[in-house]
């Protein structure tokens, strides 16, 4: 009987064993499922669809250019004398008839107003030879004067006459003179090289004092080969 009891009690300890084995296995496994089952899935990507179809597309031109001014102006002084004031910066872009320079004005206002006397003066000598030519002329008739002082007075109511006329154009040229003082701007541009600065002296139509460009617009040259010269020439007539 002891013996018998001993092998029963073997027998369900074996048993047990092999039932935990067997929970250890299957929880394990279920583990696994379980870890497997827990991944995200990856969506499918999207793909857009379209029909392939034939049409003309435009052609393309790869070219090493620059771009040049649209307009460009070197300024020049009409009078010489000293620069006294500059009116901008380097690089700012300038408006039509911004002033730029001045040159030293004080010796063409003096011409202007010596101009000015002479042609004062000449005025007076004029009115005073129409009076006395009027005089003669009243009695040139009654032979109280010669016919040959007669003349002399017309003759010099002439000539005081044409003094007059060059005193009037040596006035307004002294007049430009005083204006070309004050330097402006002949376009709307952009300020370049600057040659001069104040102090400096400067010859009448002779010193390049600014180099002025306008921008906007701006062409742009580039070469390009015979062959898509004439296909560019095509394209270009046959647009609107």
């Amino acid at each position: 009987m002891k013996v018998l009891g001993k092998t029963v009690l073997k027998m369900r300890y074996g048993i047990l064993g092999v039932l935990w084995l067997l929970g250890l296995t299957f929880a394990t496994s279920g583990c696994s499922r379980t870890s497997v089952q827990a991944a995200p899935a990856m969506p499918a990507p999207l793909v857009t669809l379209a029909d392939a179809t034939a049409q003309d597309v435009p052609q393309y031109l790869d070219e090493i250019g620059r771009n040049g001014a649209f307009e460009s102006v070197t300024v020049t002084p009409q009078v010489g004398g000293r620069i006294t004031e500059r009116h901008f910066r380097d690089g700012e872009n300038l408006r039509k008839g911004q002033i730029l320079f001045v040159i030293d004005p004080r010796p063409y206002k003096a011409q202007l107003d010596s101009a000015q006397a002479t042609l004062s003066q000449a005025k007076a000598a004029l009115e005073l030879a129409r009076i006395q030519f009027a005089r003669d002329e009243e009695v040139i008739g009654t032979r109280a004067i010669s016919k040959q002082d007669y003349d002399t007075k017309k003759n010099t109511v002439d000539v005081d006459q044409a003094q007059v006329d060059a005193a009037a154009a040596a006035l307004e040229t002294a007049k430009l003179n005083l204006e070309y003082c004050y330097i402006h701007s002949p376009i709307d541009g952009r300020a370049g090289a600057r040659l001069v600065d104040v102090g400096n002296v400067v010859q009448a139509n002779s010193t390049s004092l600014l180099l002025i460009q306008r921008l906007d617009p701006i062409y742009a040259n580039f070469t390009i080969t015979e062959r898509d010269l004439q296909k560019s020439k095509k394209r270009w007539s046959a647009e609107p």
